[in-house]
């Protein structure tokens, strides 16, 4: 680093539309796939796919760097990474809840139309307010001084061929949903959660009906 202190720094690990294009989308049909397939991996030769983009940073240790415990602001801080050389995610700071939105829907409507670089579900929304974020503390790991904004998950129509059942590691017995196979997100779907016994008369999922599936945040089909 081009600081003499001690810092520990979060990146998303992704792999770029065009690094996809160069690890073969015929046979890798999900980017997310690949960079979580990469990251699992002890051989190293495809991680020059994998692109760090940093969304967050703090001191570690007892060398502390003064800029950063200084720092009042999630601008403040997210300006600092681009100063150690790292590449932060797209981000708009100091943003009031409109300009919040707009930002949501333009994100939305550029993932839609291919114009992002990278595959995304969603934005995070921070408070701007580092002391604010503090003060609101934690539950199970996850600050309360941040949320996930998810963008409407896609899906397809597709037929339900069967009803199975399954057990879990806990004993409890699940529906799920046997689909002609159909593409969504990149993915080949065959089965989705009808989660309990419940769901399949009040979601109509009789035998041969036509059905629509969503992958909730773009990963789980339901």
């Amino acid at each position: 680093l081009p600081i003499p202190a001690t810092v520990g720094i979060r990146c998303e690990a992704v792999v770029t539309l065009d690094d996809w294009a160069k690890a073969d989308p015929a046979k890798e049909t999900n980017p997310r796939n690949i960079a979580s397939g990469i990251l699992g991996r002890l051989d190293t030769t495809k991680s020059r796919l994998i692109t760090a983009l940093a969304f967050d940073l703090e001191n570690t240790g007892e060398n502390l760097w003064d800029e950063l415990d200084t720092a009042k602001t999630e601008s403040e801080k997210t300006k600092l990474l681009a100063k150690l050389g790292f590449k932060p995610v797209p981000w708009k700071g100091d943003a009031t809840i409109k300009e919040t939105s707009e930002f949501y829907e333009k994100t939305n409507r550029d993932r839609q139309a291919g114009a992002l670089p990278y595959w995304i579900d969603g934005i995070v929304v921070r408070y701007e307010g580092l002391e604010t974020q503090r003060s609101l503390g934690a539950t199970d790991n996850r600050p309360k001084g941040q949320v996930a904004w998810k963008f409407p998950a896609e899906g397809a129509e597709t037929t339900l061929k069967a009803i199975q059942w399954q057990v879990g590691h806990t004993g409890a017995i699940t529906p799920v949903g046997i689909l002609k196979p159909v593409q969504i997100a990149g993915t080949t779907v065959t089965k989705a959660s009808l989660a309990n016994a419940g769901n399949i008369p009040a979601l109509k999922a009789f035998l041969c009906a036509t059905v629509t599936v969503v992958k909730a945040g773009d990963n789980i089909p339901a």
